[in-house]
């Protein structure tokens, strides 16, 4: 009975919603598709707050064409700052609706919430508490700091505890993922349009600035963002999506849910053409090291030696990198004689040169080394010049000349000049130790069991995620890569917590009774 009162309830407020909206949007001379998108984050968080099992599936959509509707307003005029920031809020708002509707199930005792969710949320929780006082005190002149980059950063960290909650059996896992996959194929093959025909003439909002793809038109390297808000987000994207297939593939020997060889195939063929279209390499470097990491984790031996590889290059990226810098600044050039657009994007050092001289200036600037994070005015001051970048490039002479010396592109680096070295030592510290619990629950579970190639897949897709922010900060930390990410470590926190399903997900298959003391099992 409560559950159908509570079924009518929501009901009857999509009703009055749905009339709002209408009257709003018919009888106001603001911008439709904002006052569309400003009820659209309503909506998210009533979908969050009643469904939040199902809202997951509605925060994928929502992530993937977000954009592409805020694009739609220029049909009806451009946004406006505040216009702007309401338009972003539909994901946060379903994210914050998760949350309380889950937390409201708890009390009730709708949800069977144990001690590890309690403990992902905590720590979610503090983990978001650092990253917005970081975000806002360094303001939005630091790296990625402002009200928009602690939204980014800090909302979404609660997705892991709640994906845990509300996905507990390896074929809930499944079918979230393979629906990553549908919605994401409309992305791919926009992605592919966009390569050769480039933006469509309504696509005028990246002329606006309002944007991150601005300063790729400025530069002349139109490169396919899709429905997405640049080509670093669909990049990642694409590379996940990719990666899932062939987790899909086998998934439906083995929970139930997955895609045919042919599908899997065709679907992947899809992805890896979306990902080719935005000629960044950091997607392209998580799809290689994620299916590297399937094969590498399943020993303490390959593991061990992944893991090693990985940190050695990283090192090396960091001590080599003066070398690097030089290197690429005097091979900027290479590939441009080719008549291969794909191939001049693959080889364009001067990206490459924003990644070293983020490693360089952690080498040599010892202002960045600062017990608890650089300050606003230091990096406000020593930031480089954006301009000097888009119109003084062709002149320079100097790879220097153009960045400043706080710049930092990657995760690791990013995070010492914004937290500082002490918080990022016990982050450290407690990241190889979680990394040290998951792989040595991994090796504990039995080769062929479900558990196993859940687990398996969900830390290879996280190794590949991690070693994109290598390379950029941007790879994993902006919307809505950061959805499909902290959905992926969700997924992973509770295959390693609870171990999500214990028996097969497929239907008709039974587990076996325990064998009684001295009787054996029939055959």
């Amino acid at each position: 009975m409560g559950n159908r009162v509570s079924e009518i309830g929501v009901a009857v407020l999509v009703c009055l919603l749905a009339i709002m909206a209408a009257v709003e949007i018919g009888g106001s001379d603001a911008n439709k598709i904002s006052l569309v998108l400003k009820y659209l984050t309503i909506a998210s968080f009533m979908i969050g707050l009643f469904q939040p099992k199902g809202a997951f599936y509605w925060l994928i959509l929502v992530s993937a064409y977000l954009n592409l509707v805020k694009r739609l307003t220029v049909f009806d005029g451009q946004l406006n700052f505040i216009e702007l920031i309401v338009s972003n809020l539909a994901p946060p708002a379903c994210v914050a609706g998760i949350c309380i509707g889950t937390a409201f199930g708890f009390i009730t005792k709708k949800y069977d919430i144990r001690a590890s969710h309690v403990i992902g949320t905590v720590i979610a929780a503090l983990l978001a508490g650092i990253v917005v006082i970081a975000k806002t005190r360094g303001g939005a002149g630091a790296v990625g700091g402002g009200l928009n980059g602690a939204v980014n950063a800090g909302c979404y960290l609660f997705l892991v505890p709640m994906v845990a909650i509300h996905h507990r059996s390896a074929s809930d896992i499944a079918k979230l993922l393979k629906w990553v996959c549908w919605v994401c194929v409309p992305v791919a093959i926009y992605a592919v349009y966009q390569a050769f025909y480039g933006f469509a003439w309504w696509e005028s909002l990246f002329e606006t600035g309002m944007a991150s793809s601005m300063i790729e038109l400025e530069f002349g390297e139109i490169r396919a963002v899709s429905t997405l808000n640049s080509a670093i987000s669909l990049s990642s994207v694409m590379a996940i999506c990719a990666v899932l297939c062939i987790y899909l593939a086998r998934s439906r020997d083995k929970n139930g849910v997955g895609f045919g060889i042919v599908t899997a195939l065709v679907l992947f063929v899809i992805f890896s053409a979306g990902l080719a279209a935005t000629m960044r390499r950091s997607g392209i470097l998580l799809l290689v090291a994620a299916i590297i990491a399937v094969f590498m984790l399943r020993t303490r031996g390959r593991t061990l030696l992944f893991y090693g590889s990985g940190v050695a290059m990283l090192l090396s990226l960091y001590i080599f990198s003066g070398f690097l810098l030089k290197w690429t600044w005097d091979n900027r050039t290479l590939g441009q004689g080719s008549d291969s657009k794909f191939l001049n994007g693959m080889l364009q050092f001067s990206t490459w040169q924003d990644r070293i001289a983020g490693f360089n200036n952690m080498m040599t600037n010892p202002n960045l080394w600062e017990p608890f994070g650089v300050s606003k005015e230091y990096i406000r001051k020593t930031s480089y010049d954006r301009d000097q970048i888009i119109h003084g490039m062709a002149g320079a002479t100097d790879f220097s000349a153009y960045r400043g010396e706080s710049y930092t592109h990657d995760v690791f680096s990013n995070a010492i000049v914004s937290y500082g070295y002490v918080p990022m030592s016990f982050v450290l510290v407690f990241a190889v130790l979680v990394a040290f619990k998951l792989h040595s629950r991994l090796l504990s579970l039995p080769v062929r069991s479900v558990e196993r190639f859940n687990l398996t897949w969900m830390l290879a897709i996280s190794a590949g995620i991690m070693a994109s922010g290598i390379t950029s900060i941007q790879a994993i930390s902006i919307f809505p890569v950061n959805v499909f990410a902290y959905t992926i470590f969700g997924f992973a926190w509770q295959l390693w917590m609870d171990g999500g399903e214990r028996l097969p997900s497929r239907p008709g298959i039974q587990a076996e009774p325990p064998a009684i003391a001295g009787e054996a099992l029939p055959a």
